[in-house]
Formats: C-alpha cells, sequence, structure tokens
C-alpha cells in the first residue's frame, strides 16, 4: 500500500509540470511570436535522437541484463559517467544541429530557437517527467488494494521503490524538469547560432561539452559517485543561470546593432 502523502504530492506534481509547460508556452509565444512548425520538430527530434538512436547506442555499449545491471557501471563507474554525458550530449545536440539546418531556410529567425528549445525540452518534460509521474500514480492507486492482482505480480523491488521514494524528491521532479526546459532552450539557442552563423560553428561541438558538464552531476549521482542528491540539484541551477547569463550575453551582442532576424 502506498502512503496517501505520496499520491496526493505526484497529483499536486503532475499538475505543477502541466502548469509549467502551459505558462512557458504562452508566455513565449507571446514574447517571441514562435511558431507551431518549429516547435513540433524540436519535439520529433529529441525523441529520434535521445529516445531512439540514444538507447539503441545504449543497448550496445552497455548491455544491460534482464534485471537491469550494467557491468560497466558497476566496475568502472568513471568511464559509465564519462560514456553516459558524452552520449547525451552528441546525441541532443546533433538532434538540434540537424533540426536548425531543416528549419534555416524558411523558419530563419531567432524564435525559431526558442520554438525549438520549447518543442525538445517540452517533450522531455512530458516523457521524463509527466508521464513517469502518471505512471507511477496509476500503480500506487492500484496496489492501494494489498491482496489485489497486481500487488501479487509486479516485481517487489518496483512497489518497494514506491514506497520508499520520500515525498520530497516527487516534488524534486517538478524543479529538475523546470531547470531542464530552460537548459534546453539555452543550449537550443547556442546551436540555432553555430547554424545561422557561421562564425559561430564552433558552439555546436561547445554546447556537446556544455551539455556533458550539466549532465555529470546526475550521472554521478547513478553510478553512486555522488550520494547527495540535494547537491546535485545546486549544482543544477547553479550550472543553468551560468549559462542563462552567458546566453543572455550572447543574445544581447549578437541583436545590439541588427534586430531584423530577431524575432
Amino acid at each position: 500500500m502506498i502512503a496517501k502523502s505520496s499520491i496526493a504530492s505526484m497529483v499536486i506534481a503532475i499538475i505543477l509540470l502541466v502548469a509549467i509547460l502551459v505558462i512557458v508556452f504562452f508566455g513565449l509565444k507571446k514574447k517571441f511570436a514562435m511558431k507551431i512548425v518549429p516547435i513540433f520538430i524540436g519535439a520529433f527530434f529529441f525523441v529520434l535522437f535521445a529516445m531512439v538512436l540514444e538507447q539503441k547506442l545504449h543497448m550496445l555499449v552497455l548491455k544491460p541484463t534482464a534485471t537491469g545491471a550494467i557491468a560497466l557501471k558497476a566496475h568502472y563507474s568513471w568511464l559509465y559517467v564519462l560514456y553516459g554525458v558524452l552520449a547525451a550530449g552528441v546525441f541532443e545536440e546533433t538532434a538540434r544541429f540537424a533540426g536548425f539546418h531543416l528549419l534555416k531556410h524558411q523558419y530563419p529567425k531567432f524564435s525559431t530557437s526558442i520554438a525549438y528549445g520549447f518543442g525538445h525540452g517540452g517533450i522531455e518534460m512530458v516523457l521524463v517527467g509527466i508521464l513517469s509521474l502518471v505512471n507511477s500514480l496509476i500503480l500506487s492507486l492500484m496496489l492501494q488494494d494489498p491482496n489485489g492482482t497486481l500487488a501479487q505480480e509486479l516485481p517487489q523491488s518496483v512497489i518497494a521503490n514506491l514506497q520508499n521514494t520520500p515525498v520530497a524528491h516527487i516534488y524534486l521532479t517538478v524543479i529538475e524538469r523546470f531547470a531542464a526546459l530552460v537548459i534546453q532552450i539555452s543550449l537550443s539557442i547556442l546551436v540555432w547560432f553555430a547554424v545561422n552563423k557561421k562564425e559561430h560553428i564552433g558552439f555546436y561541438p561547445l554546447a556537446i561539452l556544455i551539455h556533458a558538464v550539466i549532465d555529470t552531476p546526475s550521472a554521478m549521482l547513478q553510478a553512486k559517485l555522488l550520494n547527495n542528491i540535494f547537491v546535485v540539484y545546486v549544482l543544477l541551477y547553479l550550472m543553468a543561470g551560468l549559462l542563462i547569463f552567458a546566453v543572455y550575453r550572447l543574445i544581447k551582442k549578437e541583436f545590439s546593432k541588427n534586430s531584423e532576424n530577431f524575432c
């Protein structure tokens, strides 16, 4: 049986995540006149590169067992972290690079970077944040009957995970996904410059490096090289803040003299 406080927290977290998506969408649409096509392209390329192609590579490289055990993670933790963060950086930033090349001629304006970034980060929030919580919520509600079929058939490790997840960790999902959305939009701006401004082509590999660095604390937590989850979130927001500041300075510099392609 799952605590009612956990179930209530899942419901609240889902509502908060949906609210964040809606508020950010309308806020950005009003400010930057976002087009729908770049949003859908951003979502599609995230799913294709991060959820399909990257996962296929993980299956080949990591070779997880039926129980989910990964030898590289168990015996070579730092190598596991390095592989994981670089794979995420390469696949996601390449998705942006390809997406912006596809959009370059019909949607050349700066607002495309915002729209693509929202699509990329928004679908990630839906798949990784909202749907994950919805799945946990459904399982938790069905497990309220300790004698039910699900309680008898579901692996005890899954049930224990639902029972032992602190309420605070459920709300951390909201905090993490908001930061991730902001980071995804910021990185999309960098890669947009790489594609649309020849002198900034170096921003593409830079985005890969930044992405990998930002993902490192979380990967270290997974590999048990870092044990304090709150340290991970402090580092996440610190790096997100630095990235936002750097991207803001870039935008201000680039469009201070010419605002033709800004909106």
